[in-house]
This record gives C-alpha cells, sequence and structure tokens, in this order.
C-alpha cells in the first residue's frame, strides 16, 4: 500500500508538469496511469483486509455459496470439490466450523468489495438501516451544555426538532453464466463475477448520489429508463440544481472556488466537514492553482481517503469518474451544450448514506438464454438531513 501511495504521489507531481509544459499528450498518459494507480491502491487496500485467516475463509466460503447458487447444488456436495485446504476448514454441518458464514458469507465479502470501490458514498456518515423508511433527526444547531450544580437544569434541544425519512431504493446487477458450465470450471472464474457485481453495484451507488434525481423528469435529459440508477436519490447535484447553488465557474481561479465555500455559509465553516468532488477535467484545472496541495506534497504521514489527490484550503479532493463533464451552463445535460463539467463542494456531515441490506445473490436458469442469470441485489439510501434548502451542496460549472 505504501509503495502504490508513493506511486501516486510521483504521478500527480508529473501531471503537474506536463500541465505546465503543455504537453497534452503526456498529460493524457499520466491521467491513465492515476486511474490504473487508484485502482491499484483500492486492490492493496482489500488485500491488507482479507489477510486475517477468518477473512480468507470468509472469502473461500463465499466462493462455495456463489457456486452453490450458479449450479444449483448443496453447499456441502460442491465442498468437496474445493481446494484441500478449505475442505479441512470449512465443515458445512457443523457449527462453529464453518456452517454458519454460509448463507451470509457472500454478502460479507462482495460488501468488503464494493465498500472499497465507493470513493463518494464512502466520504458520508453511513448508518445501518433496521428498517425502511427510516426517521432521522434532522440536524441543526447542537443542544446546548451546561455546567452540573445541584440538580440537572431541563434544555430543549434545538437542533432535533424535526425529523427526514430516509427510504431504501434496491439496485441490482446481473450476470449470464454458460448452463454448460461444469463444476471443475466454475471455481476458476468466480473472483471475475465476484468483482464484476461489485464493481457495478457500487458503480450504481457512485452514479446515483453524484449525478441523481428523484423528479418525474429527470434533470437530465439523457436519463429517461424507469430502472436508471441515477433515478433512485435526490443527488448532489440535483440538489444544487433545485436550490439555485450553482455558481459560474467558467473564469476558472482560487476565488470563484473560494465564492463557492462562501455561498455555504455555515455550512462553509468548516473544512473538516468540507469535500471537494470532480472528474478528471476538473482535478487538472484544480493542479493550475497554485494553493492546491497535491499528494506528493503530502508528506510521509498523510492518510488518503480513497479516490483523494490534493487538498484545497485544507479540504480533500476526491476525483469521481461518474462526475459528468457533457453539461451545459447550468450544470444539467441538456443534449445541445456538452462543453461542461461541475465541480461539487459538499458539507459531508450534512448527508447520511444508509444500508438497509447488504448484497445478496440469487440465480435462475433461464431457458431460452441457455443460462444462468446470476443477480445480485442490494438495498441503500441515500438523503440530506438538514431542512430542505439549505446549503449543504454547491456546484461550479466550468469548462471540461
Amino acid at each position: 500500500m505504501k509503495e502504490i501511495v508513493e506511486e501516486l504521489k510521483g504521478l500527480v507531481h508529473d501531471l503537474k508538469e506536463r500541465i505546465e509544459k503543455k504537453d497534452k499528450e503526456g498529460q493524457k498518459k499520466v491521467e491513465e496511469e492515476i486511474k490504473k494507480a487508484l485502482q491499484e491502491q483500492r486492490k492493496a487496500s482489500f488485500v491488507v483486509q482479507s489477510e486475517e485467516e477468518k477473512k480468507q475463509l470468509r472469502k473461500r466460503a463465499a466462493d462455495l455459496y456463489l457456486a452453490s447458487a450458479i449450479l444449483k447444488k448443496p453447499v456441502e456436495e460442491l465442498a468437496g470439490n474445493a481446494e484441500s485446504e478449505l475442505r479441512k476448514a470449512l465443515d458445512a454441518a457443523t457449527s462453529g466450523k464453518g456452517s454458519e458464514w454460509i448463507e451470509t458469507a457472500f454478502s460479507d465479502e462482495i460488501m468488503d468489495r464494493v465498500a472499497l470501490e465507493l470513493k463518494v458514498a464512502s466520504v458520508f456518515p453511513q448508518i445501518d438501516m433496521k428498517r425502511s423508511p427510516l426517521e432521522v433527526p434532522i440536524k441543526g444547531t447542537l443542544p446546548s451544555a451546561k455546567l452540573k450544580s445541584a440538580s440537572l437544569t431541563d434544555t430543549t434541544p434545538t437542533g432535533y426538532t424535526g425529523k427526514v425519512t430516509l427510504t431504501a431504493k434496491t439496485l441490482y446487477s446481473y450476470i449470464p453464466i454458460d448452463v454448460d458450465l461444469e463444476e471443475d470450471a466454475i471455481f476458476p472464474i468466480l473472483p471475475v463475477v465476484k468483482e464484476d457485481l461489485a464493481l457495478a453495484l457500487s458503480a450504481a451507488i457512485e452514479n446515483a448520489i453524484l449525478n441523481g434525481d428523484t423528479a418525474a423528469t429527470h434533470m437530465d435529459a439523457d436519463v429517461t429508463a424507469s430502472d436508471d440508477p441515477r433515478k433512485a436519490f435526490l443527488g448532489l447535484r440535483a440538489y444544487a440544481v433545485d436550490n439555485s447553488l450553482v455558481v459560474d465557474a467558467s473564469t476558472f481561479n482560487e476565488t470563484v472556488l473560494r465564492n463557492m465555500r462562501k455561498e455555504m455559509g455555515k455550512y462553509g465553516a468548516d473544512p473538516n466537514q468540507l469535500v471537494w468532488i470532480t472528474g478528471i477535467a476538473g482535478y487538472t484545472k484544480m493542479l493550475n492553482l497554485s494553493n492546491v496541495l497535491t499528494v506528493d506534497k503530502y508528506g510521509p504521514n498523510a492518510t488518503l481517503l480513497t479516490g483523494e489527490l490534493a487538498k484545497f484550503d485544507g479540504i480533500p479532493v476526491i476525483v469521481s469518474e461518474y462526475v459528468r463533464e457533457d453539461l451545459n451552463a447550468s450544470g444539467v445535460y441538456d443534449g445541445t451544450t456538452t462543453t461542461n463539467t461541475v465541480i461539487y463542494l459538499v458539507n459531508k456531515n450534512a448527508w447520511v448514506y444508509g444500508v438497509r441490506r447488504k448484497v445478496t445473490v440469487e440465480a435462475e436458469k433461464i431457458a431460452k438464454d441457455q443460462a444462468t442469470h446470476v443477480v445480485a441485489t442490494i438495498r441503500v439510501a441515500f438523503r440530506h438531513r438538514v431542512a430542505d434548502g439549505e446549503k449543504i451542496a454547491v456546484i461550479g460549472v466550468t469548462e471540461a
């Protein structure tokens, strides 16, 4: 992991130099290398988390669970075809030797993988939803704390006088697998299947958080399908557009970024509660600013968020591939003017990401397709937990 962070630092430094030299071709190559390094960073994190013995056993048990769903055979039968180490470790019929993991292991293991892919969602407070819908207190002014004397004095909390409703939505992904696949061929492809399902679900979550809109007519003209994940939540960009929190950043400089923060009022005061989110086009623009501190300047003890490559005014800059770069001057897609992108400035503590149900998997044989469809689903929610209209997300529109 340390080596990858050092590589990222060097790549960012190289990118900045190429931008200054106006080396467009070299710049493009370095941008691709940065994307690859970020992917390696996430994979390395996953390996570190999986080094513990129980993690490894859960991973193997997950393979059995998935193979069982695809082949429609009991886990006990398939365990005989697994590697000898797993056969010794996993007794599917005995509690305490792995049987208690079989039904949930796939969910736990793939949830770890999904979590590692979430660059944007991971910055927000997360709650485990025991039910849906779930009422969450509105975040406002904190209740006051007083000095205790002889007795306690009643204090009326001013920060929790209302509530918002968090409603989980189901996102899904599926992969068709040839029905002729034999047992001895299924285990080698399982890592690919799990990887693809995790990537698909995490992409849908990120896309919905950044570009989601729950209006009858989506703000973006190309989002029309009823099953488009960008219809799951009211996302950050739609919230900013709906509440006129859109800043003209066509003249891109430090002043305009600070004006975005000024626009947030009290929600922009604490840099520890804020995060910049941008695509590679916006990130490249930010590198031209003298006060952007890139990862090569962080120092040896720096801790990077997934996807974080810089800081501006002490606020982390997260780079996400799901930030659109084909928008008009209002920050929406109209199919006509497609030359702009947006940079988000968000108060992360004013939003909440909820998980109602972890990833579950089912498999069904479809005769006409001659394939077994492996379907993974997850139930999640995303919402602001302050009163409507508060200045908790601002977007700056600039040329891509």
